[in-house]
């Protein structure tokens, strides 16, 4: 188990979307450091200027300019972030979406729950999960 509370990202372009994430995390699991970025480019801005890098990334597919796939394109690529996980958290039941995220080394995907009580069931289950995964120490 972990010692220290899970730094997870989540990148969206819906700011409505993350609140309602981070109000289910805050309000699940004591053990989460939840941060948000608008928009892919963002989330780069955020990695590349942050001293605290998050475990786990929860990253939208579709935002304009700098969409869910090049994102992860440009973070695999970058030698600091290539092991972090990311798990992808769309709307996009597409199987070309689905196979380009795997394809891009994404930890997994995820469609987004239409209703509260699904999105509150898959924030706990995605929690429970996590909290016994061991992930890479990248913050060095």
């Amino acid at each position: 188990m972990r010692t220290r509370p899970l730094r997870l990202l989540m990148v969206d372009d819906v700011q409505a979307d993350m609140d309602l994430f981070q109000h289910l995390f805050e309000s699940i699991a004591s053990d989460v450091h939840f941060q948000t970025a608008l928009g892919a480019q963002a989330a780069l801005d955020l990695l590349d200027t942050s001293d605290r890098k998050p475990d786990l990334i929860l990253l939208d597919l579709k935002m304009p300019e700098l969409d869910g796939h090049a994102f992860l394109a440009c973070l695999k690529a970058h030698s600091s972030f290539k092991l972090l996980p990311v798990v992808i958290l769309t709307s996009s039941e597409q199987d070309d979406d689905i196979y380009q995220a795997y394809h891009g080394l994404a930890s997994a995907y995820l469609i987004k729950p239409t209703t509260y009580e699904a999105c509150r069931a898959l924030v706990e289950t995605f929690h429970g999960f996590w909290q016994h995964v061991r992930l890479p120490n990248i913050h060095d």
